[in-house]
């Protein structure tokens, strides 16, 4: 009678479900795994397996996640690290303010107490303050806070700075990215059409030149959305905030380019090594790593005392 009901109650199971309990029934006692024809050996071998496979899979579920928090916390330390550095360096030569406006003073020289490495280390800390905000906002939150290093991990290049990518992380996501800016440049040199950088050098002294290239780069104020957002996506900047965000974030940007050029400048761009020709490329969105390339674009660049936002803007589609 009991079999009987216990016949019954696997009708209704699934046969998965029934193949698992008769298994686990049977390597327990071995006058039922006689009774269902399963040797008793093979029960507990298969068991037995089965339990190291569901013990192996914990184990290396809690490791990954030891491994993630252990990154994450060193990802603190130096981001807390890069805070401090950014503060003495403010509290020793002031706050780093960016205009519009060249770094010179009435003898010629340059007035930015800043070197360029500083500056540099200045602002890319404020950036990545910046895109760890969303981060910061899910710890606050009850309960999801616990699982916020995991979302992070799983959306590192918009929820993760720099301090927080691997080797190899970092040099995927920044290749990803560069090849982003490119696919929105191409559509940019195709619009500028015959206008070439040797023509912009030799015109940009003459008043016909500069009236004409007023036409061809206009200001940002009067640029419609779309080719806003294309010009904000070769400068990595996000193409999703409203106009009016998206126009003061890519002036920002260029003026800080403007102020990184004239320090160049002055450190005399012909002195400097191989690795920071690389960096000079990749933040100007220029496809070669040439030495040349880093003289042309400060030769035009540097040729103003105020930032040429919209020329800065489509510059890079000039480097062909």
């Amino acid at each position: 009678m009991m079999w009987r009901r216990s016949t019954d109650v696997y009708r209704f199971a699934s046969i998965r479900t029934v193949q698992h309990l008769q298994l686990w029934s049977a390597s327990r006692d071995p006058m039922l795994s006689k009774y269902l024809g399963i040797p008793y050996y093979s029960c507990r071998c298969m068991t037995v397996q089965s339990d190291n496979q569901q013990h192996g899979s914990m184990s290396d579920a809690l490791k990954k996640l030891g491994t993630m928090i252990k990154a994450f916390t060193l990802g603190t330390k130096n981001l807390y690290y890069d805070v401090k550095r950014m503060r003495q360096l403010q509290k020793t030569h002031g706050k780093l303010v960016i205009t519009n406006k060249a770094p010179l003073s009435e003898t010629g020289f340059t007035k930015c107490p800043f070197k360029l490495e500083e500056v540099q280390f200045i602002y890319q800390t404020k950036s990545d303050l910046i895109k760890m905000l969303p981060t910061v906002t899910l710890f606050m939150v009850p309960l999801v806070g616990y699982v916020a290093p995991v979302i992070a991990f799983m959306f590192p290049q918009h929820l993760l700075s720099r301090q927080f990518w691997t080797d190899d992380l970092k040099k995927g996501l920044e290749h990803k990215e560069f090849s982003t800016r490119m696919q929105h440049l191409t559509p940019l040199s195709l619009e500028l059409g015959n206008t070439s950088l040797p023509l912009l050098k030799q015109q940009l002294d003459s008043n016909e030149g500069v009236q004409k290239y007023a036409t061809t780069f206009p200001q940002l104020t009067s640029i419609e959305r779309s080719k806003l957002a294309t010009l904000s996506g070769v400068w990595g900047v996000s193409p999703l905030l409203p106009k009016f965000f998206l126009q003061k974030r890519l002036e920002q940007h260029l003026n800080y380019i403007f102020l990184c050029d004239w320090l160049l400048r002055h450190e005399n761009p012909a002195d400097i090594q191989e690795k920071e020709v690389s960096k000079f490329c990749i933040e100007r969105c220029l496809q070669g790593n040439r030495r040349e390339d880093v003289t042309n674009w400060i030769s035009v660049s540097t040729h103003y005392r105020e930032c040429p936002t919209s020329l800065l803007a489509h510059l890079p589609a000039l480097f062909k």
